[in-house]
């Protein structure tokens, strides 16, 4: 595959993300989406005007294979579906029925991350319960629904990603970079990876308990 330089700047994008949680607006006002389909067919997505991305991907997906055609798609993107999107894949998957989705994500978006409010981050305050709610709400009902996987990037992740561009940065090193914490960063990309994938199981586990009338602390 030929280089692919801009793609590189939005790997970088993604990369960073939430790795100073003290700084961790805005570097989540976009959302960014690579996807590939039937691991061979890629395109890139950035957020639009009161659109977000994943209903461009969803548009795009539709686009290109009919929907009795089997498709496997793997998504990777900076901030996990809101509520609203996540219902959108949902629907798609109802009407694509040979359709998978892998979803890989960077960031939980607008979501009260039980890891936060352990460690006292104070941009915890600035998510509203409702939100937070429906938020977890969407990410739980994609992870029920047996052709979507929705999981944190891990390094074999990050790797197909990098991989995908072609691009090769003699100033970072995938395997070396991803346990270092940098300057200026309150975290490595393995440490936060580690954090969402406990934050996600969390999420999983409270939808679970609130109809078992259990509380999780």
């Amino acid at each position: 595959m030929a280089k692919d330089y801009d793609g590189w700047n939005i790997f970088h994008c993604i990369y960073n993300t939430k790795l100073n949680h003290d700084d961790s607006v805005k570097d989540v006002y976009d959302t960014y989406i690579i996807f590939v389909v039937n691991k061979y067919k890629y395109g890139k997505i950035k957020n639009a005007y009161k659109k977000h991305a994943e209903l461009t991907l969803i548009e795009k997906l539709s686009s290109l294979y009919p929907h009795n055609r089997p498709m496997h798609v793997d998504v990777y993107m900076n901030n996990s579906p809101c509520r609203d999107c996540a219902l959108e894949l949902l629907e798609f998957l109802e009407a694509s029925r040979q359709t998978q989705i892998t979803v890989y994500f960077a960031n939980l978006y607008n979501i009260r991350r039980k890891s936060c409010i352990i460690s006292m981050e104070k941009h915890v305050k600035k998510v509203e319960k409702n939100d937070d709610d429906q938020n977890s709400e969407g990410l739980r009902r994609l992870m029920d629904h047996k052709r979507c996987k929705l999981l944190p990037f891990n390094l074999p992740a990050w790797t197909e990603l990098y991989d995908i561009f072609g691009v090769q940065d003699p100033e970072f090193e995938l395997n070396v970079d991803y346990t270092l914490m940098k300057a200026g960063k309150d975290r490595s990309r393995e440490k936060e990876d580690l954090l969402l994938l406990e934050d996600l199981d969390y999420i999983y586990l409270q939808e679970i308990c609130k109809h078992d009338d259990v509380r999780v602390y």
